[in-house]
């Protein structure tokens, strides 16, 4: 029997804490949480919220030609849409919410969810772009959240072994 585990990349993105380090991440050159899709189609992102203190939080995400983030993109990726609970986060199904500026916005909603999906077909293949990371801005210490990565439609479905997303 085939599962998600086995056919899928699951990454922990970024663990679940308090994000006191992470409101320094407002651009490519300070994020260090790099994907890699050369061995996937897209990845959906999953931001699972906690405590949101934040009226106005600020997600893009940027691409860059290694894991590394070296010579990444100087603007975000084009964003059309987004998925959240946000307006009910006791709601379980996530509603498509129209992306502002090529972003996702987050508010002060306490445990509501988030989904940005990015294809691989969206990168400048051309020029070597197959890298993706997120960036935030707006965020302060007393925020909570964790994201997962999960990487789907291997490009590669006949290898037995997941592919490493953290290496070039």
């Amino acid at each position: 029997m085939q599962t998600i585990a086995q056919n899928f990349g699951i990454a922990n993105y970024l663990v679940p804490v308090t994000r006191a380090n992470d409101s320094s991440i407002t651009g490519p050159s300070s994020q260090a949480a790099w994907i890699s899709l050369k061995g996937y189609s897209k990845v959906t992102f999953i931001m699972q919220c906690g405590a949101m203190t934040e009226a106005s939080g600020i997600v893009k995400v940027y691409q860059a030609k290694s894991v590394s983030g070296t010579s990444f993109s100087s603007s975000a990726l084009p964003m059309t849409h987004y998925w959240t609970n946000k307006a009910s986060a006791s709601t379980a199904i996530l509603t498509r919410t129209t992306a502002t500026s090529s972003q996702m916005l987050t508010n002060a909603t306490s445990n509501a969810m988030y989904a940005i999906e990015v294809d691989a077909k969206e990168l400048d293949a051309t020029n070597s772009f197959d890298c993706v990371a997120l960036v935030f801005t707006g965020y302060s210490a007393s925020t909570l959240f964790g994201i997962t990565a999960l990487l789907h439609d291997p490009r590669y479905a006949s290898d037995p072994m997941q592919i490493n997303v953290n290496a070039d």
